[in-house]
C-alpha cells in the first residue's frame, strides 16, 4: 500500500512514480461533475432530470446538444494520445509494485495448498477493462436512445405542422426548418459518439487486445470503420437536402451574425426560411434514410444490441445488503438511503410532517434509466434525527457532521 499510494494521492520523487505518468486536466466544474458519473458507470443524467429540464422537447433540442458536445469533450479527452499514455504508463506501474506482493501471495497460497495461482496484472487489467467498457457502453447507449427519443418527436410534430399548414408555404417551410435544425444537429454529434465513446486498452498489462473497435486508436476508429462503412449506404436524401442549401446559398450567400441581427430576430422573429425546407418529399425521406443508416452502422461496427448490467453502485450496495441480511437482519425493516438531519426548528409540527411527506414522496423517484434501481428500491428509506434530540443547535451543520462520523463509528 505505501508503494502505491503515490498514484492515488500526491507523487513522490522517491515513490518512482514520474510526474508525467499522472493525467490531470483543467475542468470545467459542469464538466468534472460529469466526468465523475460517467467514469463510475452512471447515466449523463436521469429521467426526472431530464424532464424537468425539458430535453424531451424539441424544442429545447440545444440543452441536449450542449450536454452531448460535453461528453464528447471528456471522451475526446480520454482518446488524447498524450493522455492515453499517461493513463497507460500509470497502469503499468500499479501492476508492477504488486509484482512482489503477487509472488509472496502465490507462495503463501501453495503453502496453504491452494493451487489457484494469482494473476494480479490479470485481475487489474479485467477490473479496469469492466471500468471503462461501462462507462462507454452506458454512455454510448443512452445517447443514442436519447438523440431518438428527441428526434422521433420532432418528426411527429413535423408531420402534425404540415397538416396544418396546409398549402401555406411560407408555413411549409417554417415547420421544415425548425425540425431539420433539430434532426441534423443531434445527427452531427450522436455520429461523432459512435467513434469517439470508446477507450482502448492496448498496451495496458495484463490485457489481451481483441480485434473489437473498442481496442483500436480514436483515429482509426473514425477514419477506417466509420467512414468507410458509411460511404458504402446510399445518402440519396442527405445529398438532395445538401444540394439544395447551396444553391439557397447563391441566392442569399449567408453571412455573419452580428448582435444588430439577433435583436432584430428578438424583436421581429426570425426571417422567411430557404426554399429548401418546403421540400417534404426530402426532409421526411431525409429522416427515415439517417436513422436507418446509423442504424445499420452501428450494428456492423459493435454488432447487435447488448442489455447493460446493473450500475457498479447498485451491485456493491446489493452485496452489503445481503450479507447483513445473512447475518441477522429483517428484509422488512433493515433498509439503505441517507439519514436526514433536522436542523430547522421553526415549523410546526404539521408543517414537519408535510415536509416529509413531499421528501420521502420525491427523493427516491430517480430510479428511471437506472439499470438494477427496480431491484433495490423496495429496500430504499430515510432516517431523519431530529437535531434537538441529540444536542445539535439549530443551523449548526459542522456540529452534526461530526455526531454523524461518531455515529457511523459506534454503529454495528
Amino acid at each position: 500500500m505505501e508503494k502505491v499510494l503515490p498514484l492515488f494521492g500526491s507523487s513522490d520523487a522517491s515513490s518512482g512514480l514520474k510526474e508525467e505518468m499522472v493525467p490531470c486536466a483543467t475542468w470545467h466544474a459542469r464538466l468534472r461533475a460529469l466526468k465523475v458519473k460517467i467514469w463510475n458507470g452512471m447515466v449523463p443524467m436521469t429521467r426526472e432530470h431530464w424532464l424537468e429540464r425539458k430535453m424531451d422537447d424539441p424544442q429545447n433540442y440545444r440543452n441536449l446538444f450542449e450536454l452531448m458536445q460535453d461528453i464528447l469533450n471528456i471522451f475526446q479527452w480520454l482518446n488524447q494520445e498524450q493522455i492515453h499514455d499517461r493513463m497507460r504508463l500509470s497502469f503499468n506501474w500499479l501492476v508492477d509494485q504488486h509484482t512482489e506482493f503477487e509472488e509472496a501471495a502465490n507462495l503463501l497460497r501453495e503453502q496453504r495448498g491452494v493451487a489457484e495461482r494469482l494473476n494480479l496484472a490479470g485481475m487489474w487489467a479485467e477490473y479496469y477493462q469492466s471500468v471503462v467498457s461501462t462507462m462507454s457502453g452506458r454512455t454510448r447507449q443512452w445517447l443514442v436512445d436519447r438523440v431518438d427519443e428527441v428526434q422521433t418527436r420532432a418528426f411527429q410534430e413535423y408531420n402534425s405542422s404540415l397538416e396544418r399548414a396546409g398549402t401555406d408555404e411560407e408555413a411549409i417551410a417554417t415547420a421544415g426548418r425548425k425540425y431539420y435544425e433539430c434532426v441534423q444537429d443531434l445527427n452531427s454529434l450522436i455520429s461523432q459518439s459512435e467513434y469517439v465513446v470508446d477507450f482502448p486498452m492496448a498496451g495496458f498489462k495484463g490485457y489481451t487486445p481483441s480485434n473489437n473497435l473498442s481496442d483500436l486508436p480514436l483515429h482509426v476508429r473514425k477514419d477506417v470503420c466509420y467512414s468507410k462503412i458509411g460511404a458504402s449506404l446510399s445518402w440519396k436524401w442527405q445529398e438532395v437536402m445538401l444540394n439544395a442549401e447551396d444553391e439557397d446559398n447563391k441566392v442569399n450567400p449567408p453571412k455573419q451574425q452580428t448582435i444588430l441581427d439577433l435583436n432584430d430576430e428578438v424583436k421581429n422573429g426570425r426571417p422567411p426560411a430557404p426554399p429548401r425546407f418546403r421540400n417534404k418529399e426530402a426532409l421526411i425521406g431525409h429522416y427515415h434514410e439517417g436513422k436507418r443508416n446509423r442504424i445499420a452502422m452501428r450494428r456492423a461496427l459493435r454488432g447487435e444490441r447488448k442489455p447493460l448490467a446493473e450500475e457498479y453502485w447498485i451491485s456493491i450496495l446489493k452485496e452489503r445488503m445481503e450479507f447483513y441480511l445473512n447475518n441477522g437482519r429483517d428484509r422488512k425493516t433493515h433498509r439503505w438511503g441517507f439519514a436526514c438531519y433536522r436542523l430547522t426548528y421553526k415549523q410546526t409540527d404539521a408543517e414537519w410532517a408535510d415536509f416529509k411527506k413531499k421528501l420521502e414522496a420525491d427523493v427516491f423517484q430517480s430510479g428511471q434509466w437506472i439499470e438494477g434501481f427496480d431491484t433495490i428500491s423496495d429496500m430504499a428509506g430515510l432516517e431523519f434525527i431530529d437535531g434537538r434530540e441529540v444536542g445539535i443547535a439549530e443551523g449548526d451543520i459542522e456540529a452534526a457532521k461530526k455526531y454523524m462520523t461518531a455515529a457511523r463509528l459506534i454503529r454495528p
